[in-house]
């Protein structure tokens, strides 16, 4: 049975003078609202701040923008060079392969069969082959040698700069995600596709890079959610740290999530991340409390003077329903869209609640 010094967070007990749970590091005096926050849909308290973002949303808008769009990230968030599986590093692609020699006895034949496999793999890569369709029909017309090969300098090139493209997508997306996971990523793949890619081998290279890609569209699907929530705790850290404040409170949760993750135990560490982001926000909303009255006064001072203050209304209303929500990285990003059309961040930053 769990009493008031067990940490919600983790289910630890922490002895009641210590300062942190000694399991995740949680501070003793996010204890409380975090417990409430955790309680059912219909018995949890409206989230800190959420009165005061509403007043400064005014009445309510015929037109509203979206959420936060925090929910499908194209990227998974930097990490840091703390973390052990950083080390590495995508090198970029900064030259295309040189265009190799024709193979066989016959160049006209080996053109033509150059040229229809280049066109083919063309179309397997989506690319715009326009151009080359017709520059191809006047060379099967004309039976010319020279416009068979500058066809296939112009698709060789064309196709190797966009595998070049997509092989950096790639080789990006799985440092990312070896900066949170413990899961290894198709490393090997991605390093045949690019050694393909190096010797000019462009169709070996896409037949392997798809490969890669398919794994790691399969691994991201697998750790989407911790991949949304790690997103969203990083933003709240950061706008914890821009408003002058301190995270580490509520950052021990967090480290505790990560080195879930990175040992590839996606069960523990989606629920710490999800309680370290309600803890996140019971240590930044004191800080946003100041910019949110803050932003009224400008909003009203705008209004008086005539000027438009629709996009920055736009995204209180957003934020309010965000935090209805307990979207908290969706709330940020409502807020710093309203504080932009507002003219930016003014003021002394407002000091974080003191750990007690």
């Amino acid at each position: 049975m769990s009493s008031e010094n067990d940490c919600p967070v983790c289910g630890s007990a922490a002895p009641r003078e210590a300062p942190f749970c000694p399991h995740c590091g949680l501070s003793q005096f996010l204890f409380a609202p975090v417990r409430q926050g955790l309680g059912s849909a219909a018995e949890r308290p409206d989230p800190p701040l959420l009165p005061e973002v509403m007043a400064a949303a005014g009445p309510a808008l015929l037109e509203t923008n979206g959420p936060g769009a925090l929910a499908h990230p194209s990227r998974f968030p930097s990490q840091g060079s703390g973390s052990p599986r950083a080390g590495r590093r995508a090198t970029p692609i900064s030259e295309l392969p040189a265009l190799p020699p024709l193979e066989g006895d016959d160049p006209r034949r080996a053109l033509r069969v150059e040229v229809d496999l280049l066109y083919s793999l063309g179309r397997q890569m989506g690319l715009d082959l326009g151009a080359a369709e017709s520059r191809i029909r006047s060379a099967v017309a004309a039976d010319d040698l020279l416009g068979f090969d500058s066809v296939r300098r112009e698709l060789f090139v064309q196709e190797a700069a966009a595998l070049a493209e997509r092989l950096e997508g790639a080789l990006a997306r799985g440092q990312e995600l070896r900066a949170l996971l413990g899961t290894e990523t198709p490393d090997a793949e991605l390093d045949g596709a690019r050694e393909a890619l190096g010797r000019g081998n462009l169709l070996g290279s896409f037949r392997v890079l798809r490969i890669a890609e398919e794994g790691l569209d399969t691994l991201e699907e697998e750790w989407e959610t911790v991949r949304v929530l790690a997103l969203e705790a990083e933003l709240l850290v950061e706008t914890i740290r821009e408003l002058g404040g301190d995270p580490s409170p509520a950052q021990g949760p967090l480290e505790a999530a990560r080195k879930y993750a990175r040992a590839g135990d996606r069960a523990a560490a989606e629920p710490l991340l999800a309680r370290a982001l309600l803890a996140l926000w019971h240590v930044v909303a004191p800080l946003l409390r100041g910019q949110v009255v803050d932003l009224t006064a400008r909003l009203e001072g705008m209004e008086r003077s005539g000027e438009s203050t629709l996009p920055a209304r736009h995204a209180l209303h957003a934020m309010a329903g965000e935090l209805r929500a307990h979207n908290f990285g969706g709330a940020v990003v409502a807020w710093r869209r309203a504080r932009d059309a507002a003219g930016g961040l003014r003021g002394e930053p407002k000091p974080a609640l003191p750990a007690r």
